[in-house]
This record gives structure tokens, sequence and C-alpha cells, in this order.
């Protein structure tokens, strides 16, 4: 079975790499419109490697943000603070683009109050090395390029690149509306 979305509602397809900076709206169905933004370009990890920087750059992965605050129209933008986040930062491929689901808006130069210091991402787990050592499951954390982070810094996201069925569960959870079945 395919996934079909409960709530995010098509708008206009939209081909081509992202900008840093690109503010893009979501239409909900029922509630409105929730704005985004992409922070960074060309991130992931595949932890699975003894260093996770070999996969540092995956051309079209994008570090997003989504805002809490709905708006009716897509002439009300409300505030873009980091600190008002409907969830953690996420990296996305630009699927929500291509078929239709994210629409741009603008892009904006991001400046240091736009984006969060870190960028945290946690894995836990037993590595080859943790086995072979003898160790048990440990958490571990790394920002959005896969190198290790020394600490958990908040917000923090699990590990993993989101498809728009779990886009889609993270904002239904959010709001406390029943989660789309896929």
């Amino acid at each position: 079975m395919s996934y079909k979305p409960r709530y995010l509602e098509k708008q206009r397809v939209s081909r081509g790499p992202r900008s840093v900076g690109e503010l893009f709206a979501i239409k909900f169905r029922g509630m409105g419109y929730l704005f985004g933004r992409v922070v960074r370009e060309n991130c992931g990890y595949n932890v699975t490697t003894k260093d996770p920087r070999l996969y540092s750059e995956l051309k079209g992965v994008y570090l997003l943000y989504v805002y809490a605050e709905v708006a009716q129209t897509l002439d009300t933008v409300p505030s873009l603070s980091p600190k008002r986040l409907i969830t953690p930062p996420m990296l996305m491929f630009g699927f929500g683009w291509t078929l239709g689901y994210f629409l741009k808006i603008r892009v904006d130069v991001l400046t240091e109050r736009d984006v969060l210091r870190v960028h945290c991402f946690y894995r836990t787990g037993r590595t080859v090395e943790d086995i072979e050592n003898g160790r048990r499951a440990s958490t571990s954390y790394y920002n959005e390029h896969g190198e290790p982070l020394s600490r958990r810094y908040n917000p923090c996201r699990e590990m993993g690149y989101e498809g728009l069925g779990s886009f889609e569960n993270e904002i239904a959870r959010a709001f406390g509306l029943p989660l789309v079945e896929f």
C-alpha cells in the first residue's frame, strides 16, 4: 500500500535543488498553513561506518525547521524563531516540493538569530565496535553532517531521514491529531 496523506494538501510541484534560507509553506488540512525553512543543504550521515563523516554531504538532503504557528493565509508569515519550532530540526530529501506539498514562498538570508547553534541527532544501540569490545548499548550524538558531538543538545531527534508520512505524523502528533496509517 502506498502512502496517502491525511492532512497535507497539494499546492504546487517544484523541482530542482532548494536554497538555504528558503521559506516554504505547508497546507495542513483543517488548520491552515505551517511554515518551514531550509537551514542547511547536502546534509547526511551513515553511522554504520567507523567514520560517519564519510557520508557527510549527501546531495539533496536538507536540514529543515518547521515552526509552530499556524496562519490562515500565505500573507501572514509568523515569527520564524528557532525557539518556536514544532518539532526538532529534521533531515529530508526534496520530496515535499517535487510532490507539491511544500510551496516555496521566498529565500531569506539567514542570520545567527535564525539558526540554532548546534543541531543534534542521537543514535542508541551497539555498533560493531561496541560488540567487539563487549560494551553495552549506548547513545551517541551527531550533528547534521554525521560529526560526533560530545553531548546532547536540545532539541534533539533520533537519527534518520524523514519521509512525508513520518513528517506528517510528527506534525499531527504535535497538534494532538490522529496519526496517519501507512
